[in-house]
């Protein structure tokens, strides 16, 4: 027999049940690629690279692991995605008017970039590595567009603007390594024996990160469009 009190915990039990199944369940929202690329950007922004791992970013989306697998394979497919999202408001790929200077539009590109990479965490370093994919093709074909206009072959102009990339992306990472550290890790330089660089002291100093950025950016932009090319060169 049953006592009664084991019978009315039965019961009880029974109707919370009842009543856990009778309550409205929250909607999951099913995944997509986009939502997922949107909480890994959220998540590298929290923890950086090093701490981004599919099973922290499952736990942020409230699913298990494996559900992640059916839109990623692996977690170099997901940071490359990150990589694409970066850059999506970068604006227009469309060459600009043939009235337009060349040179100044590539250094605004080249800022842009350096902007985006700069908006995340370890941004440059999701972009490092990578290779530009089908959503990335217009932009840089319209750079290479522009840059043939001066006479270079598809070769070069490819070459050009992968030089430009190259250098926002390196001066990126080092500015973000930099942002991790502490100025007082940094001595004060001795500069007695080099007149020079003591003469250039503040610029060594307490540097100015847009201004050298552009500095340097609108060197090697002018070393490249400034050059003779001869049209139809092989």
């Amino acid at each position: 027999m049953i006592s009664t009190e084991v019978s009315l915990l039965i019961t009880d039990k029974l109707s919370r049940c009842s009543w856990k199944s009778a309550m409205p369940q929250p909607e999951r929202v099913p995944l997509d690629r986009d939502k997922i690329v949107a909480a890994a950007t959220q998540l590298l922004d929290s923890v950086g690279l090093d701490g981004l791992s599919t099973r922290a970013l499952a736990t942020r989306l409230g699913v298990r692991s494996p559900a992640l697998y059916w839109h990623f394979q692996s977690k170099g497919e997901l940071v490359d995605a990150i990589a694409v999202a970066m850059l999506q408001g970068l604006g227009s790929a469309v060459p600009p008017d043939h009235g337009v200077d060349v040179a100044t539009w590539l250094i605004e590109r080249a800022q842009a970039f350096r902007r985006a990479l700069l908006s995340h965490r370890d941004g440059a370093r999701v972009h490092a590595g990578t290779t530009p994919g089908p959503q990335q093709m217009p932009s840089l074909n319209a750079q290479v567009e522009v840059l043939m206009r001066l006479g270079m072959t598809a070769g070069d102009a490819s070459r050009a603007a992968l030089a430009i990339s190259r250098y926002t992306v390196g001066w990126a990472l080092e500015e973000q390594a930099q942002s991790h550290r502490d100025r007082n890790d940094h001595p004060k330089m001795n500069l007695q024996a080099f007149p020079d660089l003591e003469a250039a002291r503040e610029v060594l100093e307490q540097h100015d990160p847009d201004e050298d950025f552009t500095f340097g950016l609108t060197a090697l932009v002018s070393g490249l469009t400034r050059q003779s090319y001869p049209v139809g060169r092989s």
